[in-house]
C-alpha cells in the first residue's frame, strides 16, 4: 500500500458505507492553504453547520484542525497541534482496510468522496463520524493532500441501528410466527390487497407458502357468509373509526372448506396520521369451536335419542326465540302408555331401544319447521309452529297414528305402545297470542287424555285446569293427613245374602278439607296413585285396622259386645303389593297389636296380578301362608284376570258394582253376572256382589248362588265410633 493512501487513511479514516461520490460540479470549496481571516471564517461557518474541518498536506506532512475537529476526535485536551499519530490509533482497524480505494481515487484522480467510519476517543467513547473528502490542490491546480468537513453521526447510526434491529425483529416475529401474520393495505385504489403473510397464514388458508399468496385480496378468503361483516370491518379501519379489533371469523380455504380463526388487527398510520395498513393475527381456531359447537349441540340435545331437549323448548316458547321460524300455534306433551311395564319386564336396554324408535318416528311425521323434543323419561313435546291453530290437534292425530304400529325390540320381540297427547294453545291477548304455561296446560290436557282411557288426544281447556287445581288441592289434603296422622276409617259391611248376617267388612279411607267436608274418595285414591302416596296411605290404613281389630279383640275378651265382624278387609294398591317388605310389614304390625291373622282380609286389583310379576306371586303366597286371606276386587273392570286365577291362592272375588246395577235391565247383563259367578265357583272362589241397593239385586244375586253382598241396601261407609256395634253381628238383610 503506497505511503499517500496510508496517510490518507491516518487522516479521513475509512468508510464504512461509501454513499456515493460527490457531484464533481459542485466541489467543497478550496480555501487558500495560509490566510489567517479566511480561515478563521471558515471555521466559523462550519462550526454554524455542526461540521469540522480538516486539512492535510501529503508533501509536508503538516495536519490541520478546525476546533470542532479537536473535540469530535477527543483530542482537545492536548495543548500543541494534533498530529497523524495522535489520529490514527482512534481508527477502527476494519474501517481503515476498507477505505484504500476511495482515498487512492481521490489523491490520483481528484476524486472526492463520503464516507462514515468509527474512532474510539481516547476515553474510550465509540463515535460514528461522517466525512466529506475532496482533494485539497495548489495554486497550480495539483493534489497535494486530502481535505474535509466531519460531522458526529453517532446518535443517527444509533438510531438506524434500532431501526433495523426492529425491523429485523419484526422480521423474524412476522416470518417465525407459529400463527397466521398478514398486513392490508387500507388505501385506494388497492383497499384489501394483501402486501405481506407468513408462512402460517398461507397453511392457514390452505396454501404451502406465502410467496404463492401474491396478488390476493381480502375478499379471495373471505366466504360469503363472512363478506358483509368483513367488509363492514374493512371500512371502519379505512375510515379512521376502528384502530383494532378482535374476533372470531372463519376463512374461506384454497379447497373450499372453511376453517374457524380467532383474529386480532391493529391499523399502522402513515406520516399523514392517516390509516395506512393492518396487520392481522390469526389463530387457528378450529378445535376450539367445534368443540364449543359440540358442547352447545350436547346442551340443547337429548344424548339418548338425538331430538331437541328442554332447553331448546323453553327458547321456542320464549319472547327470544329464533326469529327465522314462525310463531308458536301449540304444544304436543306425549306419554306412551304403560311404557314402566316394558322398561321394568323388559330392561332399561330395551326401554331405551324403544324411546330410540319413538322419537325417528316422531321425526318422520312432523314436518321439518316444528320442534321435536324429548323431555325426559317417556315425555316426548312437540312445538308446532305455524299461524293456523287448527294444525297442531290435527298433528296430534298424525303422531297417535304413526305410533299405534308395533315396534320391533332387540331380540326380535315386537310390541305395540299407545300414545296419550295433550295438546295446548296459545292464550289470545289484545297484542296477539301469548306463549306463556303452553307446557303446563299441555300437561293439565295429558292427564285427562290418561284419565278418560289413553291412546287419545285431550285438548286443553279450562275445566281442565280445575281439574287439575282440584287434584293438586288433594294431594295436599292427603299429604297433610298423612304427616298429622288424620286419616279416617270407615267400614262398610258385607253380609251373607241367605242369612242376612254381616260377615265382613271393608276399609274404606276418608280425608278430609279444611273445613272439615270430606273428599271424594275416587279423587283421594286417584291422587295416591298418580303422586306414589299410595303405598304410604295402604300402611296407614293397615296401621289404622290393626289398631281397631286390636280394641276388638280386647273387647271380646272381656266378654264385651264386639264392634267389628270376624273379618275387616283392607285394600291394597299393585304398588303396595310389589313392595318387597309389604308382606313382613303385615306380619310385623299384626304382631304388635295381638291381632289374628285370620281376621285381615286384602283386596287386591285385577292390574296388580296383570303386572306377571314374580314378586306379587309370592307376596299373595306368604301373605295367606301368614292365614291373612286374600281376594280380588273390582272385577271385570278393564281386563279379565280369569287366567291368572289358578296362579294365585285367593279366597274370595268381588264383582264390579258396574255388572250389579245393570242386574234386571236385560237378559244379557243378568247372564254375563250369573257367568262371573260360575267361573268363581269353579275356582273355588266365594263370590262377593259390590254396589247392592235394591232388594230385588239382592234376590237374584242369592237365585244366582252368589253368597254376599255389599253396598247402600245393608250399610253405607261409617266410622266405627258412629256405626256402634249394631251392624256387626246382627240382621243386615236390608228388609
Amino acid at each position: 500500500m503506497d505511503v499517500t493512501a496510508g496517510a490518507a487513511r491516518a487522516v479521513s479514516g475509512v468508510p464504512r458505507q461509501a454513499e456515493g461520490p460527490v457531484d464533481p460540479r459542485n466541489p467543497p470549496v478550496d480555501p487558500p492553504v495560509d490566510g489567517a481571516v479566511e480561515r478563521r471564517r471558515l471555521e466559523e461557518a462550519y462550526a454554524l453547520t455542526g461540521l469540522a474541518w480538516w486539512e492535510w498536506e501529503t508533501e509536508t506532512g503538516r495536519l490541520s484542525w478546525s476546533e470542532g475537529m479537536r473535540r469530535l476526535a477527543g483530542l482537545d485536551h492536548l495543548e500543541r497541534p494534533p498530529t497523524i499519530d495522535d489520529w490514527a490509533p482512534l481508527l477502527d482497524p476494519v474501517d481503515q482496510a476498507r477505505s484504500a480505494e476511495l482515498e487512492h481515487a481521490a489523491l490520483t484522480e481528484g476524486t472526492p468522496y463520503r464516507h462514515v467510519f468509527r474512532i474510539r476517543t481516547p476515553a474510550g467513547e465509540l463515535r460514528h463520524l461522517q466525512s466529506w473528502t475532496g482533494p485539497l490542490r495548489d495554486g497550480s491546480g495539483r493534489v497535494v493532500g486530502l481535505r474535509g468537513a466531519t460531522l458526529d453521526v453517532s446518535e443517527r447510526e444509533s438510531a438506524q441501528r434500532a431501526l433495523a434491529a426492529s425491523e429485523e425483529h419484526f422480521r423474524v416475529v412476522f416470518e417465525g410466527a407459529p400463527h397466521g401474520m398478514a398486513m392490508i393495505w387500507l388505501r385506494e385504489p388497492d383497499v384489501g390487497r394483501l402486501l405481506r403473510a407468513n408462512d402460517a397464514f398461507a397453511r392457514l388458508i390452505g396454501y404451502e407458502r406465502s410467496d404463492q399468496l401474491a396478488g390476493m385480496t381480502l375478499s379471495d378468503w373471505t366466504p360469503d357468509s363472512e363478506r358483509a361483516v368483513s367488509d363492514a370491518r374493512l371500512r371502519a379501519m379505512v375510515g379512521g373509526r376502528s384502530p383494532g379489533s378482535a374476533y372470531a371469523r372463519e376463512y374461506l380455504r384454497r379447497d373450499g372448506t372453511t376453517v374457524h380463526a380467532w383474529v386480532t388487527t391493529a391499523v399502522v398510520r402513515g406520516e399523514d396520521g392517516a390509516p395506512e395498513f393492518a396487520i392481522a393475527h390469526c389463530i387457528d381456531d378450529t378445535a376450539r369451536r367445534r368443540h364449543e359447537l359440540e358442547l352447545e349441540r350436547l346442551a340443547h340435545t337429548d344424548t339418548l335419542t338425538g331430538l331437541a331437549n328442554r332447553v331448546v323448548v323453553d327458547k321456542a316458547l320464549s319472547h327470544d326465540r329464533d326469529p327465522g321460524r314462525p310463531s308458536v300455534s301449540g304444544l304436543l306433551l306425549l306419554d306412551l302408555d304403560r311404557f314402566k311395564v316394558i322398561n321394568d319386564s323388559q330392561g332399561h336396554p330395551v326401554g331405551d331401544a324403544l324411546l330410540v324408535q319413538v322419537a325417528r318416528r316422531l321425526r318422520r311425521a312432523v314436518a321439518p319447521q316444528h320442534t321435536v323434543a324429548r323431555l325426559g323419561g317417556d315425555e316426548f313435546v312437540v312445538v308446532v309452529h305455524g299461524d293456523d291453530r287448527c294444525v297442531p290437534t290435527a298433528v296430534a292425530e298424525r303422531l297417535l297414528h304413526a305410533l299405534r304400529e308395533p315396534f320391533d325390540l332387540p331380540g326380535g320381540e315386537r310390541v305395540t305402545v299407545t300414545t296419550s297427547v295433550g295438546v295446548a294453545l296459545p292464550l289470545e291477548r289484545a297484542d296477539g297470542p301469548a306463549t306463556e304455561d303452553l307446557l303446563t296446560r299441555a300437561d293439565v290436557a295429558l292427564y285427562a287424555a290418561k284419565d278418560v282411557g289413553r291412546n287419545r288426544v285431550a285438548v286443553y281447556d279450562d275445566g281442565m285446569r280445575e281439574a287439575n287445581e282440584r287434584k293438586l288441592r288433594t294431594e295436599a289434603h292427603l299429604r297433610a293427613a298423612l304427616r298429622e296422622d288424620r286419616l279416617e276409617v270407615h267400614l262398610q259391611p258385607v253380609v251373607d245374602l241367605a242369612s242376612g248376617r254381616t260377615v265382613s267388612a271393608e276399609a274404606l279411607v276418608r280425608v278430609h278439607d279444611d273445613t272439615g267436608a270430606p273428599l271424594p274418595a275416587g279423587d283421594v285414591v286417584g291422587v295416591a296413585e298418580d303422586t306414589g302416596l299410595v303405598v304410604p296411605l295402604d300402611l296407614a290404613v293397615l296401621h289404622e285396622v290393626a289398631r281397631l281389630l286390636a280394641v276388638d279383640e280386647s273387647r271380646r275378651a272381656e266378654g264385651a259386645e264386639p264392634l267389628l265382624p270376624d273379618r275387616v278387609a283392607v285394600n291394597v294398591s299393585a304398588r303396595t303389593i310389589e313392595d318387597p317388605d309389604f308382606v313382613e310389614h303385615v306380619r310385623r304390625t299384626l304382631a304388635r297389636a295381638a291381632v289374628p291373622a285370620g281376621r285381615l282380609s286384602v283386596e287386591l286389583t285385577e292390574t296388580s296380578l296383570l303386572h306377571d310379576s314374580g314378586t306379587v306371586e309370592q307376596a299373595v303366597e306368604a301373605l295367606v301362608g301368614l292365614g291373612v286371606s286374600v281376594g280380588l276386587d273390582d272385577f271385570g273392570t278393564g281386563y279379565s284376570a280369569l287366567a291368572y286365577l289358578p296362579r294365585f291362592p285367593l279366597s274370595f272375588l268381588k264383582i264390579d258394582m258396574s255388572f250389579v246395577r245393570r242386574l234386571g235391565t236385560t237378559r244379557r247383563s243378568d247372564a254375563v253376572v250369573a257367568a262371573i259367578v260360575e267361573l268363581a265357583h269353579a275356582h273355588e272362589l266365594t263370590v262377593v256382589a259390590e254396589g247392592v241397593e235394591t232388594a230385588e239385586q239382592a234376590a237374584a244375586l242369592r237365585a244366582m248362588g252368589c253368597e254376599s253382598g255389599q253396598g247402600w241396601l245393608f250399610g253405607r261407609p261409617a266410622p266405627v265410633r258412629a256405626a256402634g256395634p249394631a251392624p256387626w253381628g246382627q240382621d243386615a238383610t236390608g228388609s
